[in-house]
């Protein structure tokens, strides 16, 4: 069942941004005998359908790379077509039927295996068009990491932290077991990318040791297990029902950004610059452009003059050229907000700039 989506706002990149396939949900439910609920979720922002023949998912070990890990088989190659603006849902065959009722692909006990993921692990979304071959070492050399949830540079020891939430303590209360299992992980609506495998960024790190995380750093929203009282909490045995939880996150997204135009031509700038909207003043909506001189993840805010953050977008994994946002002076809610002066302010990577901008009525 592929449904289809509204897009609130327009990015225009006049580089080739790769914009693609990622993963809007991660769900890792009740892992009882014989039930073991997980499924991926994935979207199609672009303005064509796609090819899912062209992607595959592959299993990584926390500490170790992609494709490598004590099962058998870590590699699963996706089938069928995924419309523009709309979703695909990936579930393990042992997922409990309020999940695989409304799959759209059901992988059997041979090709789950990327999808059993303990908390610990990783998974990664790849891509690559012209790889016949469906060897995983061939994959993992040649594809395209477009998104991953985990990581396969470090090991959390049970599973990851997200979103400033940690989930329940451990038997010794030394540490806390993460949220990557027994939580629902839903990407935020204005997230317009995978996070090419860099999930320090993604789930919000507050510094390069990931020594604590935080919601608003990160692309994720985290929410408990119906049947839970807090993410990472494991549910009693007898409530193993996946329904109320894909009645809440099972194609309920409105991505708020779309690549709509690009050119063949790559223009590298020489400087990061975060240009003066236009028009200013505005009303109803602003344009915003900048230039990046080199790959990384871009994050575009707007705040008020009492320093409230009203509306941001997040750009993991852009490459050099130049961008313009459009901006509808809504926040995040969809809001109008009122006639003033707000401040703009573009991050990437160690790099960061501001202006001013005015909104009239």
């Amino acid at each position: 069942m592929f449904k289809r989506y509204f897009l609130i706002c327009s990015l225009f990149l006049s580089a080739v941004t790769g914009q693609d396939l990622f993963i809007s949900d991660w769900y890792a439910g009740i892992r009882e005998a014989p039930v073991y609920s997980q499924m991926i979720e994935l979207y199609n922002p672009t303005d064509s359908d796609i090819d899912l023949s062209d992607y595959a998912l592959i299993k990584g070990s926390a500490g170790g790379p992609f494709g490598i890990h004590s099962s058998h088989n870590t590699f699963v190659r996706l089938y069928g077509t995924v419309a523009s603006g709309s979703t695909v849902i990936i579930a393990r065959a042992a997922s409990d039927d309020g999940i695989t009722s409304i799959a759209d692909i059901v992988l059997s006990d041979v090709d789950e295996e990327p999808l059993k993921i303990s908390g610990d692990d990783a998974i990664g979304l790849f891509k690559g068009v012209g790889i016949s071959s469906n060897e995983v070492g061939d994959w993992v050399s040649n594809a395209e990491l477009l998104d991953a949830v985990g990581d396969t540079l470090g090991d959390p020891g049970s599973s990851w932290h997200v979103s400033g939430e940690v989930g329940p303590p451990n038997s010794d209360g030394t540490s806390n077991y993460g949220v990557t299992r027994f939580a629902i992980l839903t990407r935020k609506e204005s997230v317009c990318a995978g996070n090419a495998g860099d999930w320090t960024m993604s789930r919000g790190c507050v510094d390069d040791t990931c020594s604590s995380t935080t919601a608003e750093l990160s692309e994720w929203n985290v929410t408990a297990l119906y049947y839970s009282t807090e993410p990472g909490l494991e549910p009693d045995a007898e409530n193993t029902s996946a329904q109320a939880d894909m009645d809440l996150i099972a194609g309920w997204h409105y991505y708020d950004c779309q690549t709509v135009s690009s050119q063949e031509e790559l223009f590298y700038p020489k400087e990061f610059d975060l240009k003066q909207n236009y028009p200013n003043p505005f009303n109803p909506a602003t344009n915003i452009a900048f230039d990046i001189t080199r790959r990384g993840n871009a994050h575009l805010s707007i705040y008020n003059m009492n320093g409230e953050n009203v509306w941001e977008v997040k750009m993991p994994g852009l490459v050099a050229g130049n961008y313009t946002v459009s901006w509808n002076g809504r926040n995040m809610s969809g809001s109008k907000l009122e006639s003033g002066v707000y401040i703009y302010r573009l991050t990437m990577n160690e790099m960061s700039q501001s202006r001013k901008l005015l909104l009239i009525k």
